[in-house]
């Protein structure tokens, strides 16, 4: 057949990983330090998933019959779950231990570093960032300065490119709704 003749190569075995995650009832902040593709949002058990990627805003609610999106390492999410709850994530460490960024949009993104955003190696650092935290299912918002330190773990809004409008906050019209 035609795929006996194409060749395979694998330079590395992935690492096997798990992460153990605490949802809290109500709305949760979280970005994924693992990689699988088989990781959706069907499977925090939760209500709903928000991401944001560069097209805009990304649900899925956890009704029989939606289909999910693939949650990506590095990325950030907005959680909502319906009671407390401790799940394990099964997966691989991911070959890159930062996110990817694209340039003409805001990221919602977390890292695996403690240090200054100068200081990342991106091919352009970020001109725009915004620290989110979530407390009593209340977002706030922390504008940074390049030469602030990031916190490893946390959320954050940044940008590339100073022709983006302003920062996209919460995803409209549903998470309010739900609080």
């Amino acid at each position: 057949t035609a795929f006996d003749t194409i060749p395979y190569f694998i330079d590395h075995y992935p690492t096997p990983a798990n992460e153990s995650l605490d949802l809290q009832e109500g709305w949760n902040l979280y970005s994924p330090k693992i990689e699988s593709i088989f990781l959706s949002s069907k499977n925090f058990s939760s209500f709903l998933v928000a991401g944001y990627n560069s097209t805009g805003w990304q649900f899925d609610i956890n009704f029989e019959g939606v289909e999910g999106f693939n949650i990506k390492p590095w990325q950030g999410y907005m959680i909502y779950s319906k009671e407390n709850i401790s799940i394990t994530l099964e997966g691989y460490i991911p070959d890159s231990m930062r996110p990817s960024l694209e340039w003409m949009s805001w990221n919602l993104v977390s890292f695996n570093e403690s240090k200054s955003f100068t200081n990342l190696y991106f091919s352009y650092p970020p001109v725009r960032i915004w620290e989110i935290t979530n407390k009593n299912n209340t977002f706030s918002y922390i504008q940074k300065k390049t030469d602030d330190n990031l916190t490893r773990g946390n959320l954050y809004w940044l940008t590339l490119n100073p022709d983006v409008p302003s920062i996209p906050r919460e995803a409209p019209g549903i998470i309010h709704s739900l609080k």
